[in-house]
């Protein structure tokens, strides 16, 4: 499929992301050994979903992984690139890898007809939720976790060039808004080791093996899925216009604490977030006000929640 203005596609410059750049020979076996995401799946679709954690379990990142010209390339925050590259650094020992934070440009596609077959700048593009296409100057991938957007990596200019036949253009908050909808966790610098890999569901969207050898947090990561003790988990909501939570700030119940939000986004008539959640009390009335005067209005997310035993 040929994509052109008529199909009302939204461009977005994604300035509020940077790629971390690992390359050498030892990048797969330093990776492996440091993320939640198995890297031979990487070499077999070139890219997924990957949360990388502290040894005590907790979040740094959450981001997707890309091979690309003989590197691996890690989507991360801006906020939060330098100090994730200063940390994985201090990890790399001996391993034969180098580490940089990268000044590729970044921007997404979303819009209709984007979840089928297409081409863009020449580069074709089948239906699968994880896949890639590129050339030497520019990268084409699904969005992990919500395949009917686009990422467009490159130097600038040649993404400007791949991307002049898009004429709308929008901000990133309307990215932000779709991998809330998403339901895809962000860790800003606000939530940095506040959440298990699980909480924030990242198992759910595939971002965890628990088949592969042993990586930072992996007992704490396999502790919690064997013995059933996920106890939160992240949920969508909605607010109504004039409140403004902010990532890392608490959710109440009637009773006190009831989560932490991870990301928020604007929407129409209001304000979306994705919340942690204490799962006793993710249908109970939330509310981002100590006081319970401003509530939170439970909304959908595209995978199932209700398989999890601390909710029975």
């Amino acid at each position: 499929m040929q994509l052109d203005s008529t199909n009302k596609i939204i461009r977005i410059n994604l300035p509020d992301l940077r790629m971390l750049e690992v390359s050498g020979p030892g990048r797969y076996d330093f990776l492996q050994g440091q993320l939640t995401q198995d890297m031979a799946i990487l070499k077999q679709q070139h890219t997924a979903l990957a949360g990388w954690a502290t040894a005590k379990g907790r979040l740094l990142l959450t981001g997707q992984l890309f091979d690309w010209h003989e590197s691996v390339w890690v989507l991360v925050p801006s906020v939060t690139a330098e100090q994730l590259l200063t940390r994985l650094r201090m990890f790399t020992l001996r391993a034969k890898v180098e580490i940089r934070v990268s000044d590729l440009h970044i921007a997404g596609l979303a819009g209709q007809g984007l979840d089928c077959p297409l081409e863009i700048a020449g580069l074709h593009l089948d239906s699968s939720a994880l896949v890639c296409a590129a050339s030497e100057q520019i990268l084409l991938s699904r969005v992990a976790g919500d395949p009917a957007r686009l990422l467009i990596i490159g130097d600038q200019s040649s993404v400007e060039a791949a991307l002049s036949q898009f004429d709308i253009f929008s901000s990133q908050a309307y990215w932000d808004l779709a991998n809330i909808q998403a339901g895809i966790p962000i860790i800003l610098q606000e939530t940095l080791e506040a959440f298990v890999p699980q909480m924030t569901n990242l198992d759910l969207l595939n971002g965890i093996s628990f088949t592969k050898g042993c990586y930072v947090g992996q007992e704490i990561v396999a502790r919690t899925a064997n013995l059933g003790r996920i106890k939160r988990r992240m949920f969508r909501y909605r607010c109504d216009p004039g409140s403004e939570p902010a990532a890392g700030t608490t959710i109440y119940s009637s009773d006190g604490s009831a989560g932490i939000i991870v990301t928020t986004a604007p929407c129409e008539g209001g304000l979306e977030l994705l919340a942690v959640t204490q799962l006793k009390l993710a249908n109970s009335p939330l509310y981002i006000d100590e006081a319970c005067k401003y509530p939170l209005y439970l909304q959908p997310l595209p995978y199932d929640l209700s398989g999890d035993e601390a909710r029975k």
